[in-house]
């Protein structure tokens, strides 16, 4: 801590398993020096005594309690999450008004129970246990000897019941007074001083309050210029934060003021405050604005600071975008369909949820999902293929905004949502989109059905050997888009003779025309991979494919394949 002040250490006593093993821990000459009274598990405890020793040291605490005080309250148990942690609370006007873990000093739930009491609810908790001793059994006390709070406390939460055991060690106390506000002086300045040497020229930084109020326990991230505060967001979302939801929009300027006043400020007190080591700006404080009045005490934790206000990782979100990028292709998706939505300052009708089909990598229709009537997309912000939403992240990202967030889906890498703020001090520039209920479409399921149809007609119809006209359509040299007369004997192509000047083609070519039934197979092949489109037409009397297209991938350029087929003739 900043403050660097002495604590009062407390005797220590540990159990294990029903076993009262008591280590007396003596500090110095402020070591308590009083008797614990310990009852042995076989006997039954005299509770009339043990209400007379807690009454006699509750009306000593109650004529002496402070208005503000800390302590350090460490358990031990075997059914509870909080086994061994060691939690400094503060406490004024008879309220938890701060908690944390002083090992890692990340902030602790104040509505967590007996890990956050006061003393008050300490005493409160013993004397339900001497009210219920058929269901609950003390086993040891100890009392300050001066203050009478108690210092150690193990209860069986649940007689009879194994490992029940509560232990309760209040190993540090320590009264807020007048005194200790010189010190907390010295440190603010040294702290200020540093800070000054070290300012970067904008920062940004999370702040979480701890108050009687509305934004207790809410993050906040805040951006800051020179000493100018530019934005406040919800660092989840990036939406703003205002008074009511995110508290106070303060630069670490701010805070050291508000120490300082609260320090010059007879009705004020700072009862806690920590400072970072190497610059110095307040990590931590609790204030307590109004001493002697309830509900007045605020505190605040400073977590992820960092030098300028480029408060999103950029690096890592490319990464992070290139990932779900190569799994999306990877995944060969290319007709599904998903309910999309934007999210801006813009009329209803643009953030209206939207079902947008994909089909073969295009979108073939957009419906409102309230209406169920077809909509046309706003300008500006056009409806897209999930492949083209990666290209529009990727565009955002390259204009280096404050504030982006990005979710992808885990297993086929669709963007779940993305949001982005260009520049946060500014107002209504937001943008995002969010994906639902992505599916993928079977869009050749009709296809399907007529291939098995022409299948079938031509293999009850077609000859044992047969010749057939052929050509190739594609992005090719002429000599493999030729027209050719394909000879099947057999089941094996025999020839493939060219119909312009009636030679074979060349041997380079031969095995690139097959049989017909090999040409039902290439159809099906396109079906299984998912092609993003097939055209295929079927000659009534035979099934011969005769028009038939194939675009695998809308992605690629030219690599669109198809032919055309006619004039079956029975061979002799």
């Amino acid at each position: 801590m900043g403050q660097a002040v002495q604590f009062r250490s407390l005797p220590l006593m540990a159990i294990l398993l029903g076993v009262v093993a008591i280590v007396a821990i003596a500090c110095g000459s402020s070591s308590s020096g009083s008797e614990p009274t310990t009852v042995p598990p076989t006997q039954t405890p005299d509770v009339s005594a043990l209400q007379q020793q807690l009454d006699l040291a509750r009306s000593v605490w109650e004529q002496n309690r402070p208005v503000s005080y800390e302590l350090v309250l460490s358990p031990n148990c075997f059914f509870c999450a909080f086994n061994d942690t060691d939690v400094k609370i503060i406490v004024t006007d008879n309220e938890v008004v701060r908690a944390f873990d002083i090992n890692t000093g990340e902030p602790f739930l104040i509505d967590r129970g007996r890990i956050t009491m006061t003393v008050d609810e300490m005493f409160d908790w013993i004397q339900t246990a001497l009210d219920n001793p058929e269901t609950k059994r003390v086993i040891e006390l100890e009392y300050d000897s001066e203050l009478r709070f108690p210092t150690t406390v193990s209860i069986d939460e649940r007689v009879g019941a194994t490992d029940t055991t509560l232990f309760m060690a209040i190993t540090e106390f320590r009264e807020f007074t007048e005194s200790d506000q010189p010190q907390i002086i010295a440190d603010l300045e040294a702290a200020r001083t540093r800070w000054a040497a070290n300012m970067p020229g904008s920062y940004s930084f999370d702040i979480t309050w701890s108050c009687f109020c509305s934004y207790e326990g809410n993050i906040t991230r805040v951006g800051v210029e020179g000493d100018r505060v530019v934005s406040a967001v919800d660092p989840a979302t990036g939406a703003a934060r205002g008074q009511e939801n995110g508290g106070p929009s303060v630069s670490f300027g701010d805070l050291f003021s508000q120490l300082s006043d609260a320090l010059d400020e007879s009705a004020a007190r700072v009862l806690d405050v920590e400072f970072e080591a190497d610059i110095g700006y307040p990590m931590s404080a609790s204030i307590d604005q109004q001493v002697g009045a309830g509900d007045a005490t605020i505190s605040y934790r400073i977590t992820n600071f960092k030098p300028g206000t480029q408060i999103t990782d950029l690096e890592r979100l490319r990464s992070e975008l290139d990932s779900a990028m190569f799994r999306w292709f990877d995944s060969g998706s290319q007709s599904y369909e998903f309910v999309f939505r934007w999210e801006c300052f813009c009329l209803p009708e643009v953030v209206t949820p939207v079902r947008v089909r994909v089909e073969g990598g295009r979108i073939v229709s957009t419906v409102n999902t309230v209406t169920g009537e077809p909509i046309m997309a706003p300008d500006g912000l056009e409806y897209r293929t999930v492949s083209d939403l990666f290209g529009w992240i990727s565009e955002r990202i390259a204009r280096n905004p404050e504030f982006v967030a990005l979710e992808f889906d885990t297993t086929s890498g669709y963007p779940i949502s993305a949001r982005f703020n260009p520049i946060i001090r500014l107002f209504d520039d937001e943008q995002a989109f969010f994906i639902e209920d992505l599916e993928p479409l079977d869009i050749h399921e009709e296809l399907q059905t007529r291939l098995d149809d022409a299948r079938a007609l031509w293999a009850s119809a077609a000859p044992a050997n047969y010749s057939y006209r052929f050509n190739w359509q594609c992005f090719c040299i002429q000599d493999f888009t030729a027209l050719v007369t394909v000879a099947v004997e057999d089941g094996r192509v025999t020839s493939v003779i060219r119909v312009e000047d009636g030679e074979p083609v060349s041997d380079q070519f031969r095995d690139d025309f097959v049989t017909v039934d090999e040409l039902f197979d290439r159809i099906q092949d396109a079906i299984d991979r998912s092609a993003a489109s097939i055209r295929a037409e079927f000659d009534p009397d035979t099934g011969l494919p005769t028009e038939v297209f194939i675009d695998s991938d809308v992605r690629i350029a030219d690599e669109e394949i198809g032919w055309n087929a006619s004039a079956v003739t029975e061979l002799e």
